[in-house]
C-alpha cells in the first residue's frame, strides 16, 4: 500500500515540475495594447490568427513620434463579429482609414510591417458621387486611384483615368505602363466589321455591344441577340464564333500586346484557337510576351488543376491567384492539405520555409498545423489554429493563447512567437534544453 502511494505521488508531482520547468524556460514580454475605437456600437471585437505581425529581429523607436518607446515593430488588425476591420495599428499608431468599413485586404508579407490594404471612399468630385481606391502600405497613403489591378510582391497595377501605371510600395518610384489592359467603354461605331473566317462580316448590331478598349487602340467585342446561336467575339477586328449566349469572358493581353487568352464557359482559347476541351469551369488565366499561358481548371473540394500550356504541373489544391510579373514570369499561390506554398514557373516554396512578401491572411484556415525547426533541426515546435497548446520538442505547453506567428532564435536557442490575449499584445520566449 505504502509503494502504491508512493507511485500515486510521483504521477501526481512530474507533471507538476514539468510546469515548472516549462514556465522556467518560458519568458513574456508586453509588446502592445488594442485600443477599439466604436464607432459602430458593436462590442465584440477580435484579431484573426495571421493578423498580428511581429518582427522579431527590429527593434524601432515609435516611426510616427507619437511615443519614444524602442519596441518591436509590429501591425495589428482588429475586426468585428462580422469581419470587418474596425482598427488597424502600426507600432502603436492608428492607420487613418476614412471608413473602416470599406476596408479590404490585400497582401501581406512576413517582412513586418508590410501590410498592404486598399480602401474604397465615397468621395464628391465637382458635385458627383464617385468612388476612389486607396492603397495603405508601409506606413503611406498612395492614391486615389480608380482601380486597383495585380499585385506583386515588390508593388502593384492601378489605373487612374486612362492611365495605367505600376508603383513599388514606396511612393516615390512610380512608372507609366503601356502595354494593353482592356476596360469596358461605348461602343461608338454603326456597324460591327471583322475577318470571320475567310470572309469580311459588316453589319449593324440591333441590341448593346459589350465593348471593352485598350489605350493603345487594342480591343475586344462580345455580340449576341436573339437570332444567334453563337456569340461572336472580336478581337482586334478579327471575329470568333464562342459557343452559347454569354455576357462576358475572361479576358487577357501579354504585357507587349501581341498575344491573348481567353476563357468562357470550359473554354481557352489562345490567339484565337481554341485549345484542349476541358470539362469544368475555368478559373484564373495568364500569358507572357512569348505566347506562353496558364489557366486554371476549378475542382471541387481544392483540387484544381494548374496548366503551363497543355501540361499540367498540379492537381489537388486551391489556386488562389495567378499572374505574370515584370520578369515574364508566372506568379501563383495555391493551397493542399498540407498548407499554403507559392510558385514562381516551376519552382515552389512552402510558407513555412519562406512565404515572404507572399503571405495573404485570407489564405489562414484554423486546420492547418505550423512546424518551426531549429537550425540544425534537433529541435521542433508545433501548434495549429484550433489547438489550445502547443507543443516543443514533444512537450505540451498550455498557456493563454496560440501563437499568431513562430520562429527560431539561433543566438538564444530558442522558439519566439506572438500572440493576442484581451487587448494586450505579447511576445513569448522558450529556450530549449542544450
Amino acid at each position: 500500500m505504502k509503494f502504491f502511494r508512493y507511485i500515486l505521488c510521483l504521477l501526481i508531482i512530474m507533471p507538476l515540475a514539468m510546469t515548472a520547468q516549462n514556465k522556467k524556460n518560458l519568458s513574456k514580454q508586453y509588446v502592445g495594447k488594442i485600443d477599439v475605437v466604436d464607432r459602430t456600437g458593436i462590442q465584440n471585437f477580435y484579431v484573426k490568427h495571421g493578423e498580428f505581425r511581429l518582427d522579431f529581429d527590429t527593434k524601432v523607436t515609435d516611426a510616427y513620434n507619437y511615443m519614444y518607446t524602442k519596441n518591436y515593430k509590429y501591425f495589428v488588425i482588429v475586426r468585428d463579429s462580422k469581419d470587418n476591420v474596425i482598427s488597424a495599428k502600426m507600432n502603436n499608431y492608428e492607420l487613418p482609414f476614412k471608413n473602416m468599413s470599406g476596408v479590404k485586404i490585400l497582401k501581406a508579407g512576413y517582412s513586418v510591417p508590410d501590410y498592404i490594404y486598399v480602401e474604397k471612399r465615397n468621395i464628391t468630385y465637382k458635385g458627383e458621387a464617385q468612388f476612389k481606391y486607396y492603397l495603405h502600405a508601409l506606413g503611406r497613403l498612395l492614391g486615389p486611384y480608380d482601380e486597383v489591378l495585380d499585385l506583386f510582391p515588390d508593388g502593384f497595377i492601378f489605373r487612374s483615368g486612362s492611365v495605367y501605371g505600376y508603383s513599388t510600395y514606396d511612393i516615390d518610384d512610380v512608372s507609366d505602363i503601356t502595354y494593353p489592359i482592356p476596360t469596358e467603354s461605348l461602343y461608338v461605331e454603326k456597324t460591327i466589321k471583322c475577318n470571320l473566317r475567310n470572309s469580311v462580316l459588316e453589319f449593324k448590331p440591333s441590341d448593346d455591344v459589350r465593348y471593352y478598349s485598350t489605350s493603345d487602340g487594342h480591343y475586344y467585342l462580345l455580340y449576341y441577340d436573339n437570332y444567334m446561336d453563337n456569340t461572336l467575339m472580336v478581337v482586334d477586328g478579327t471575329g470568333y464564333e464562342l459557343d452559347g449566349a454569354m455576357e462576358t469572358v475572361d479576358f487577357k493581353y501579354s504585357q507587349n500586346g501581341q498575344h491573348w487568352i481567353a476563357a468562357y464557359s470550359n473554354n481557352v482559347m489562345v490567339d484565337g484557337v481554341s485549345m484542349m476541351p476541358l470539362s469544368d469551369k475555368i478559373k484564373h488565366i495568364a500569358i507572357k510576351n512569348n505566347g506562353d499561358y496558364a489557366f486554371v481548371v476549378e475542382g471541387k473540394d481544392k483540387n484544381d488543376k494548374l496548366y503551363f500550356g497543355e501540361d499540367m504541373i498540379m492537381q489537388g489544391a486551391d489556386v488562389k491567384w495567378l499572374a505574370v510579373d515584370f520578369n515574364e514570369r508566372f506568379n501563383y499561390i495555391c493551397r493542399n492539405k498540407r498548407g499554403y506554398f507559392y510558385g514562381i514557373d516551376n519552382q515552389l516554396s512552402a510558407k513555412n520555409e519562406d512565404m515572404k512578401n507572399y503571405y495573404y491572411p485570407a489564405l489562414f484556415d484554423s486546420d492547418e498545423k505550423f512546424v518551426v525547426m531549429s537550425n540544425d533541426g534537433k529541435h521542433v515546435m508545433e501548434y495549429s489554429y484550433d489547438t489550445p497548446y502547443i507543443v516543443i520538442d514533444n512537450t505540451r505547453i498550455d498557456g493563454p493563447s496560440i501563437p499568431h506567428y513562430a520562429k527560431w532564435n539561433e543566438t538564444e536557442k530558442s522558439f519566439v512567437w506572438n500572440a493576442v490575449e484581451g487587448v494586450n499584445l505579447y511576445l513569448y520566449e522558450y529556450k530549449v534544453k542544450e
